[in-house]
Formats: C-alpha cells, sequence, structure tokens
C-alpha cells in the first residue's frame, strides 16, 4: 500500500463507530492532523486525554468542544476567556 492508502485506511478508521477508545488513543500520534483532529471527537475518550489534547496547538480547538470535558476543564477554560 502507498502512503496515502494507509491514510485513508487510519481515516476511516478513526470514523468507524465501532473503533474502541483505546484504538483510538491509538490513532492521537498519527502523524497526519485531519486524522488525529478527527480521532478527537470520538465519544468515548477518557477525560484525562482529553485535557491533554487542550495543550496540543494542532488539537485544541477540537478537543474544546468535545461533550465530555470535565466540568471543572470547561470552567477554567471559560475563566480564561473573560
Amino acid at each position: 500500500m502507498t502512503p496515502e492508502q494507509w491514510a485513508r485506511l487510519r481515516l476511516r478508521a478513526a470514523t468507524d463507530p465501532r473503533l474502541t477508545a483505546a484504538s483510538a488513543v491509538r490513532l492521537l500520534d498519527d502523524p497526519v492532523d485531519h486524522i488525529r483532529n478527527t480521532v478527537v471527537r470520538h465519544p468515548d475518550l477518557p477525560a484525562q486525554v482529553l485535557t491533554r489534547l487542550l495543550r496540543d496547538p494542532d488539537t485544541a480547538r477540537t478537543a474544546a468542544g468535545h461533550p465530555a470535558l470535565p466540568e471543572e476543564v470547561l470552567r477554567w477554560m471559560a475563566e480564561r476567556l473573560s
């Protein structure tokens, strides 16, 4: 397979509803930005992983909109923006 074909395969995996949280976490290390940002939307990512993603400029914006962010993290973000 070519590198582009591998990237398409990883992107398909990132959007597959059967993808486990553990596999999603592994895909967060993907070298392709849009694959990482796609997998950040995975509904079962652990809160501590989401919090770490807020510190990464490549994933922070997507992670900030994740519905599973802990309430205390949301409050912290709101305080920083005001």
